[in-house]
């Protein structure tokens, strides 16, 4: 997936639709902790809470009873994309340094972000390698690693004015940022104007449990919005 990305992309025909990911799917844990959360970073309207659909009862329909009372537990999509979701991953912490390092060895994206069908790409750079770039080369580089806050606004005005960017009125940030710092990223994202919620992983309430897979709960809330803007993970 690093530095020869190549080899992802051979293997993808085959491993796009093998069991390991046609199967996949997030653990009751993850699912738990989206439920609880979903008012913070979305203004859709609830429809059920998600039930495996080993779980649903076909002896009903979807608005029956059963003779105990209770409604019988029904299969909704837990995958659904959330239409007008925008989501951020914003990684900061110890990826400062990071970010410089691949500047210097002239990293590209990793093989998953290296699909020709997706709209931005990245171009190598001349002058940089091995240790050293030029400061041009790193600005660059930290532009798309380390973004500063005047730059993620920058890139989502752009995208809120693009086709894709259509009905987009809700944000979550993915981040480790400090809360400081994210609360600054809040206050300009609110500058921008059209946004009904505003939220971010710090404003996520989870358990202890689910602490421990707080970076999943963001991954499977990435994965579901309308788009999704990263960092394109050298």
């Amino acid at each position: 997936m690093y530095g020869q990305k190549e080899r992802v992309l051979d293997i993808w025909p085959v491993l796009s639709t093998s069991p390991l990911l046609t199967l996949f799917g997030y653990s009751p844990l993850i699912h738990a902790a989206y439920d609880v959360n979903r008012d913070l970073l979305t203004s859709l309207p609830i429809h059920e809470a998600y039930y495996p659909c080993s779980n649903a009862s076909s002896a009903y329909p979807n608005n029956a009873v059963a003779t105990n009372g209770i409604p019988p537990q029904r299969c909704s999509d837990p995958y659904a994309p959330i239409a007008g979701l925008l989501a951020l991953h914003l990684r900061r912490g110890d990826f400062e340094g990071h970010c410089q390092h691949l500047a210097k060895w002239g990293a590209a994206w990793m093989g998953f972000n290296s699909f020709s069908s997706f709209p931005d790409q990245w171009v190598p750079l001349a002058g940089g390698g091995w240790g050293e770039t030029t400061e041009e080369n790193m600005a660059i580089y930290m532009q798309r690693c380390y973004p500063t806050i005047d730059q993620i606004v920058e890139k989502i005005d752009e995208i809120r004015k693009s086709p894709a960017g259509k009905g987009l009125k809700d944000v979550y940030v993915m981040t480790n940022g400090k809360r400081e710092w994210v609360q600054e990223l809040k206050a300009h994202l609110r500058s921008m104007g059209g946004w009904n919620k505003i939220a971010s992983s710090r404003d996520m309430v989870i358990n202890d449990e689910q602490k421990e897979v707080a970076q999943a709960v963001d991954m499977m809330i990435g994965e579901r919005a309308q788009v999704i803007i990263g960092n394109g993970l050298f």
